[in-house]
């Protein structure tokens, strides 16, 4: 594997970690989190330091930057995060010139558990308020506090990379406190594709041909200024991300054939949809069979979601609000494809979500393989003021991520399967 931009945090058990291409680190393993052994991990030259993670703690230091194998595709959820955010120190730490002017002063204070009266616990302790954090005792937050320095000093390091043009930005947001495995574990859930994945629908339905083949796209389209796509929603501690994808795309059709925009209900694809594996992951497809098969889904107000509630209610599916008739793939590997599709209508996708946990804004432009971990709803695409062509991606991690709760990814790029692999498993439903 090639050299990478190291990311946030990263754990592992012992020893120096490994370098790998993109972003942000992992660990292979959890240990509870009072167990923090430290070893020196190794540095690399011209490359942003990567931040923390749950087992190793920062590096030695602190001040070296580590590497990392590549996250499991898990849904364990591990925190209790409370979903509150509020302006604050988060707009402070979004600013490149803020971030330079404090860094050489909080960082080592960072590093060291039991600076109560010292600067740096003051700033970690506003952000904490901005988000709405508590932990379950001080060895939990002296932790914190040190994996959110190591992020602290990712995202200083990336912001002054002067190697390479940056398209998009990284901040201090909602996972800031987060090691990498611990984000991919718990907030992400989409179920990768065997090596030789083809649409294998389960046996009640049969997906429709695709119908935009003889479609003409134009050159920008943006369903949220045609008042077909739902505010942003919240997962929470629960890899359901196949679901909110999957209702998006729902709601948004809905609006377009009908004219009414309703928040349905991912509580009831969670629950009652026993194709998909509830927090554990899902697909897209699978999920729309199971909206055909049933009937239809309800809305959000009659089944309101609640993920620590996995048994499915069966009262609640007699009342369904929208309906489908079929659903439909969208070619593999054809980007193209996938824009005839979004001209017309918002599209599930499946995507490799594991750079994704501290962006902040802009176009997103990797760096990133095509290991789908994740399900996001596309919404449109267009064209920046350089040039640059990106898809506009719904994600449900809250308006507390990204540019409010939306990211923009890189298109048309040089990769047949997009770039994350958006273009590898893509599918929309029909009324």
């Amino acid at each position: 594997m090639a050299s990478r931009e190291q990311g946030p945090a990263v754990s592992r058990e012992q020893g120096p970690a490994v370098s790998r291409e993109q972003g942000p680190a992992v660990s292979r393993e959890h240990r509870p989190a009072t167990s923090r052994e430290h070893r020196p991990a190794t540095s690399r030259e011209h490359e942003p330091a990567a931040p923390a993670y749950r087992e190793q703690g920062p590096a030695a230091a602190g001040l070296l930057p580590s590497s990392f194998p590549t996250a499991a595709d898990q849904c364990s959820p591990h925190l209790l995060i409370s979903q509150q955010q509020s302006p604050g120190l988060t707009e402070i730490m979004t600013s490149p010139t803020n971030l330079a002017m404090f860094l050489s002063v909080v960082w080592l204070f960072l590093l060291a558990p039991g600076t109560g009266g010292s600067p740096s616990a003051d700033i970690f302790e506003r952000w904490m308020a901005d988000h709405g954090r508590t932990y379950r005792d001080e060895a939990e937050k002296d932790y914190r506090r040190e994996v959110f320095a190591r992020n602290l000093e990712y995202v200083t390091a990336f912001r002054r990379d002067k190697g390479r043009r940056r398209s998009y930005t990284v901040g201090l947001n909602r996972f800031a406190d987060h090691t990498k495995e611990e984000f991919l574990a718990t907030y992400t859930g989409g179920n990768p594709p065997s090596v030789a994945w083809a649409p294998a629908p389960p046996p009640a339905t049969v997906p429709a041909p695709f119908k935009y083949a003889n479609t003409t796209a134009p050159s920008s389209m943006d369903w949220r200024d045609r008042g077909a796509v739902t505010p942003i929603k919240d997962q929470g501690n629960c890899g359901s991300c196949w679901a909110f994808s999957s209702v998006a795309s729902i709601e948004s059709i809905n609006q377009i054939a009908n004219g009414e925009l309703i928040s349905l209900s991912e509580q009831e694809l969670l629950a009652c949809d026993n194709t998909n594996r509830k927090c554990k992951g899902g697909v897209h497809y699978k999920a729309f069979s199971f909206v055909v098969a049933h009937g239809g889904i309800t809305t959000e107000a009659n089944y309101p979601y609640q993920p620590n509630q996995t048994a499915c209610d069966y009262s609640k599916l007699a009342d369904n609000a929208v309906s489908l008739t079929s659903y439909s793939f969208v070619p593999s590997h054809s980007e193209e494809s996938l824009m005839k599709a979004v001209a017309n209508q918002p599209v599930s996708v499946s995507i490799d979500a594991s750079e994704f946990m501290l962006y902040a804004g802009g176009i997103f432009d990797g760096p990133c393989e095509a290991k789908l971990n994740h399900e996001v709803t596309l919404v449109g695409y267009g064209t920046d003021g350089n040039g640059t062509k990106y898809w506009i991606a719904k994600n449900s991690w809250g308006t507390g991520w990204g540019d409010q709760g939306y990211i923009l990814l890189e298109k048309d790029v040089d990769r047949k399967e997009g770039l994350c692999g958006l273009a590898i498993r893509a599918s929309f439903p029909i009324i």
